[in-house]
């Protein structure tokens, strides 16, 4: 339940202002679709934008907390690079394990 993973794909859209309207419309299906799965978790999210290695991330973060008294910690951060997206999705239960792995995250170099 702890985990780093990062990915990329093509992007065709326009970039720019166009590319953060569709951050935004991403971040509100995720939390719907949590919102739909977990229907007696407490949810909260946030978007930002983050600096990492100097460089812009549209940052959505999310914590579920489940009736059970388990939370669950889900972070996505992307950005184009030309034509394609880079996203990083951290997913925590452990608070420890999840701090290790933003350091890890946040002390990344891009050149």
């Amino acid at each position: 339940m702890n985990y780093l993973d990062s990915n990329y794909q093509p992007y065709d859209g326009k970039g720019g202002r166009y590319y953060v309207k569709s951050c935004k419309y991403v971040n509100d299906l995720l939390f719907q679709a949590w919102k739909a799965q977990v229907p007696n978790a407490v949810i909260d999210s946030s978007t930002s934008v983050q600096m990492i290695s100097g460089l812009a991330f549209q940052t959505f973060k999310i914590e579920i907390s489940y009736p059970q008294g388990i939370t669950v910690h889900s972070l996505s951060y992307s950005r184009l690079f030309d034509k394609k997206e880079f996203s990083v999705n951290i997913l925590y239960v452990d608070r420890k394990q999840g701090e290790k792995l933003i350091n890890a995250w946040q002390n990344s170099v891009f050149k």
